[in-house]
């Protein structure tokens, strides 16, 4: 039987705020990575920083504690890729960060059972190659073997846990009217990035259902979903071709567009405040990632390395470097758009929150210290490895959220918001948001 965790099923007014008078001259937007289970460690410091939040409204409001404040009543603009998405739509259907959290922690079992990921990998891989070798003998044709390469997870669960928490017929356009939302996905029929925008006219009809679950199809992990919705039918042919039957097009995780989407909901602010001169020039751009791993090579390692080496498992360390290399890109493009053409006064209001995961036994080899620089043990590195896809990894998303937010460095503070203190970058960021 599912248990999963039971909130409003039905779309919820958005709760009135008495905060946003205080912050009538700034534009905030919230961004968050994509990244799978790993989007509880993110739930995590979301939490701290809620927490912060209401403290700072006590002593501004002269009580003696708050605790009414959610995090999302401090944005208008939420941008989500994959698990990320679930967690803008949380925040701007109103949820408290602890509720998003508490998704994770009672539906996470379930979505990602604790397999063993790397003997379930292995066990596949001797199935493939077994059907292959039986193929080659019996001609045996592909259509017979690729049974046995599919996605970990059927998607049952995870569906479960969206419906529970958004309703089985939520529409996009219904959740957060005076909100903006914009969430990524990949049609693999047309290869074209998909922008769902809940401002969108073609958007407005959809579940909330599906598209999360289009933006979470990580290929591998989940299969991929189809949207049948005639609306969005007829505009993604506009966009690309039409196909001989009504299915739907084939949408996968947005990550592969656009894991971290802050340069994308840059980009959708400045086109919105062409066309809305009354917004606030002013953006404050608060950016989450679920933790980068630190992958160091030397070059004899790069020269010897094959194809298995860079993409056993799960595209690790490929995939690791492409999506970690993006994200970075995307921190410094995105950083410098804000604080020299749209800030005008040249603040640098981009905050960017991302634990950067290190081994214990580099810390003291580490050339300049890195102020979102966790240091864990090599077998609690094992385990986040396989957080993607991993409940079981829970308690070291834990242990490496605790020591983000409160271990410090020595001699790390610098004028840059990336560089400073964590605990000083969500000071700040919680002084900007106010």
């Amino acid at each position: 039987m599912h248990h999963a965790l039971k909130l409003h099923t039905k779309p919820s007014k958005q709760p009135k705020s008495n905060i946003n008078m205080y912050c009538s001259n700034k534009y905030r937007i919230f961004s968050c990575d994509g990244g799978g289970f790993r989007g509880y460690l993110t739930s995590l410091i979301l939490e701290s920083i809620e927490k912060k939040i209401n403290n700072k409204i006590a002593v501004l409001q002269m009580k003696n504690n708050a605790s009414g404040q959610k995090l999302g009543d401090y944005f208008e603009m939420y941008a989500g890729t994959s698990t990320g998405a679930l967690i803008a739509c949380g925040l701007a259907k109103g949820l408290s960060a602890k509720e998003i959290k508490n998704i994770y922690c009672k539906d996470g079992e379930k979505i990602f059972p604790n397999l063993n990921i790397w003997k379930e990998v292995r066990y596949r891989a001797a199935q493939f190659l077994s059907a292959f070798t039986i193929q080659s003998l019996t001609g045996m044709t592909s259509k017979h073997h690729f049974w046995l390469s599919k996605p970990l997870f059927d998607g049952t669960e995870l569906q479960k846990a969206i419906e529970d928490v958004f309703g089985q017929d939520t529409h996009f356009g219904d959740l957060a009217q005076n909100k903006r939302i914009i969430i990524t996905s990949y049609d693999v029929w047309n290869s074209l990035p998909v922008i769902f925008d809940n401002q969108n006219e073609e958007h407005q009809s959809l579940k909330i259902v599906d598209i999360l679950l289009a933006s979470a199809a990580y290929p591998g992990g989940f299969p991929a979903h189809s949207i049948s919705n005639p609306s969005f039918i007829k505009h993604q042919t506009k966009l690309g071709s039409s196909k001989s039957n009504d299915d739907g097009f084939p949408l996968v995780d947005g990550g592969l567009v656009a894991n971290n989407p802050a340069l994308l909901a840059l980009a959708e602010y400045c086109k919105y405040k062409k066309n809305n001169p009354q917004i606030p020039d002013a953006v404050i751009l608060a950016t989450f990632g679920t933790g980068k791993l630190a992958l160091r090579f030397n070059l004899k390692q790069t020269k010897t390395m094959g194809l298995l080496d860079w993409t056993f498992p799960f595209g690790n360390p490929l995939s690791e470097v492409i999506f970690g290399g993006y994200s970075r890109l995307t921190d410094n493009i995105a950083s410098s758009l804000l604080k020299d053409y749209i800030n005008k006064d040249g603040v640098d209001n981009y905050f960017r929150f991302q634990p950067y995961i290190e081994t214990i036994e580099n810390q003291s080899s580490t050339v300049s210290p890195n102020p979102d620089s966790v240091f864990i043990t090599p077998q609690e590195r094992k385990q986040f490895e396989s957080a993607t896809f991993q409940h079981s990894s829970k308690n070291v998303l834990e242990k490496i959220a605790d020591k983000y937010l409160t271990e410090k460095l020595e001699n790390s503070n610098t004028s840059n918001n990336q560089q400073i203190q964590v605990t000083q970058r969500i000071e700040k960021l919680v002084i900007n948001l106010l």
